[in-house]
């Protein structure tokens, strides 16, 4: 199995929005409405913190992943994003205030509307996740992420990840994948959104967690767990160790049997009736290789070995 893991947000962070720089009416009405046109998870947070009956009509939305989203409402171009994203979209930006977490503008018809503070917080089940991935042998863990150097440091601390690439955009974090494989690796990429689907694309397989990911994320995968607990990864990985042993142990008694079948034939052990007794000895054989493989049916999920 894999020797290394690279974790691409597989944490599964989750994103709150903790407070609003300078609002005005239309901020959170701007940066829900955006918000709930994407599957990102600072995204989510903002479409969480307004009520759908104040959204705006949007059209034309285009994204671009890890920067931000910009569309039109009626005369008005709007914009919600990083403040270098709002910057090439012409909108004059203040002075962003010292926060240690990510931090997103919003902008309407040109005009800047406010910053908003976001915190990341790790799923409750992250850090037993990862410590049951190391326990499997996946002892290299690597966190790559669009925030900042200062969340992602305090983030992997708490998860007890050693390395990490913060900042990351989607082309660097598919430009580490592809360094890895390089050097002899064989990462094992997990993610969720628009901004994984490049790694997930090269890692030596790709993990997309179904729940909450994107139709990207899902379709560049090699795998999809359709939930967004991440104690499954650990179910996976001992749930296909477990099936390449029974695979092993099949195939041995396929081999082994019919070798003795056909040695006892040609001696003339099996007697007058040897076709017969030798069809019925394989047919045997094909049973116990079928009740073999139907012990993974008992496969107990929440056994950590």
């Amino acid at each position: 199995m894999v020797a290394h893991g690279l974790l691409d947000e597989g944490v599964d962070i989750r994103v709150r929005v903790l407070r609003v720089v300078v609002e005005e009416g239309e901020l959170l009405r701007v940066a829900g409405s955006l918000g709930a046109a994407s599957h990102h998870p600072v995204s989510r947070a903002l479409a969480a913190a307004s009520r759908p009956a104040d959204r705006l009509a949007l059209e034309e939305i285009r994204e671009t992943p890890g920067r931000g989203i910009v569309a039109r409402c009626g005369d008005d171009r709007v914009a919600v994003g990083r403040a270098e994203y709002l910057s090439e979209l012409g909108v004059a930006l203040p002075a962003a205030p010292p926060h240690d977490g990510p931090l997103a503008g919003a902008a309407r018809g040109g005009r800047f509307l406010g910053w908003l503070l976001l915190g990341d917080e790790p799923r409750a089940e992250a850090r037993n996740a990862l410590a049951e991935l190391r326990q499997l042998g996946l002892e290299r863990q690597v966190l790559m992420t669009g925030d900042r150097r200062a969340v992602a440091e305090r983030i992997a601390a708490q998860l007890q990840i050693s390395e990490l690439q913060a900042q990351a955009l989607p082309d660097e974090k598919m430009r580490r994948v592809v360094a890895e494989v390089a050097a002899g690796y064989h990462p094992m990429v997990v993610g969720d959104g628009i901004n994984d689907s490049l790694a997930l694309k090269a890692g030596a397989i790709g993990i997309a967690m179904g729940a909450q990911g994107t139709d990207v994320a899902l379709a560049s995968a090699d795998l999809v767990l359709m939930s967004s607990d991440l104690r499954r990864l650990g179910t996976a990985i001992r749930l296909s160790r477990a099936c390449r042993r029974t695979i092993a142990v099949n195939v041995g008694m396929g081999l082994g049997w019919t070798v003795m079948i056909v040695g006892m034939a040609a001696t003339g052990v099996l007697g007058a009736s040897g076709a017969l007794i030798a069809a019925i000895l394989h047919n045997l054989s094909t049973l116990a290789v079928i009740g073999n493989a139907g012990r993974l049916l008992r496969f107990d999920e929440t056994r950590h070995t």
